[in-house]
């Protein structure tokens, strides 16, 4: 088996209590199967609380009830965990043992990363240089393989490459930009035809509200997230010379570090290679766009409102954004589903997004 992480991997460490935002709170404890059946198990006043709060779930497993403000039942007024303090860390279940950790699998290739939903992740993104992949073989035994096109999969795996090498260089342009050179080099794989300029018929004048725009069932993961839709409000509807000076502050601070750049890494690296399963690599690609565009103008948003905006600024929008729109299961479907038909998704729409950035 070979396994594949980013260079960052290694330094990641997770500082419990100590966290501003605990990924404990906000959102289901899902608990599986093999966890679900140790907890029944468990006798005394840890074996209580277990008994009182386990959800069964249909297909296996189980969900905690959350407290009346959304914490895990279990985390106690110091964000430590009581399961933990009680029955140990191998009595987590594979959720909390996992978080903010992911893992996928391609044949004899397990890819393997931590999410910037935890705060800690968006900080690293932010204050380190540009993010390389680490590969090792290790003696484990490969047991199953993936149902996937080696083929398709491996061009997937070239096109990445490429995709990666153009987001970390600048001498291409802005990281907008790139995204767009990006965005058509996609387009053309997938459609296996060239393509004119995607937004030359399209006005440069595009609002994202339709992004940030609640539908049925929205779920909001951190209650910090209405500030930013608060400050995005405020921003909308400047004039477009103070916009134009906010958005050439935020676009010095893309060309002197790799905080933007990381963070495309980020999603190109977790999702691209989905599409190996699902025929839509222009739906994973745009998930790394939708996110650059959102997390830039909310940046563009903090600093009209505040007058400043610092690296842990921008480590808050990257890491809120990550909470709300991929560790929701109903706000990322939705939002996924849209990318998949909805016109606002549509590949003119985003391209010419990103060139008026």
């Amino acid at each position: 088996m070979k396994t594949v992480t980013p260079d960052y991997y290694k330094d990641f460490k997770c500082i419990a209590e100590k966290c501003g935002d605990t990924c404990c709170a906000g959102w289901d404890v899902d608990v599986d199967e093999r966890s679900y059946e140790f907890y029944k198990e468990q006798k005394g006043e840890i074996g209580k609380r277990l008994l009182n709060v386990m959800i069964p779930k249909k297909d296996g497993g189980c969900t905690f009830k959350l407290t009346e403000n959304m914490r895990c039942p279990f985390l106690d007024k110091d964000n430590l965990c009581d399961i933990y303090k009680e029955l140990g860390e191998n009595a987590l279940c594979e959720t909390c043992d996992e978080f903010p950790r992911f893992k996928n699998e391609y044949g004899s290739t397990r890819e393997i990363g931590v999410a910037p939903s935890c705060p800690v992740v968006a900080e690293m993104f932010v204050n380190i240089g540009k993010t390389e992949l680490v590969s090792e073989l290790n003696d484990e035994t490969v047991k199953t393989y993936n149902d996937i096109d080696a083929s398709v999969y491996f061009e997937l795996i070239h096109l990445r490459k490429d995709i990666f090498n153009t987001i970390f260089d600048k001498s291409r342009g802005t990281l907008s930009e790139r995204l767009i050179q990006i965005y058509k080099k996609v387009f053309i794989w997938e459609n296996d035809e060239e393509t004119e300029d995607l937004s030359e018929n399209k006005k440069p004048d595009y609002d994202i509200e339709y992004m940030l725009k609640p539908f049925e069932g929205y779920e909001i993961i951190n209650a910090d997230w209405h500030k930013k839709l608060e400050e995005y409000n405020a921003y909308k509807n400047i004039g477009d010379e103070e916009k134009t000076v906010l958005k050439e502050h935020i676009v010095s601070i893309e060309n002197n570090n790799y905080s933007f750049e990381n963070l495309m890494f980020y999603y190109v690296y977790r999702f691209f290679l989905q599409a190996v399963y699902e025929d839509n690599a222009v739906v994973q690609i745009k998930k790394a766009v939708v996110a650059y565009i959102v997390c830039r103008k909310l940046c563009e948003s903090y600093l009209y409102v505040h007058k400043d905006i610092t690296g842990e600024n921008i480590a808050d929008i990257f890491h809120l954004y990550s909470r709300q729109f991929e560790h929701s299961y109903i706000n990322y479907e939705y939002v996924t589903e849209q990318m998949g038909k909805s016109e606002l998704y549509g590949d003119d729409i985003l391209t010419g997004i990103l060139r008026d950035m």
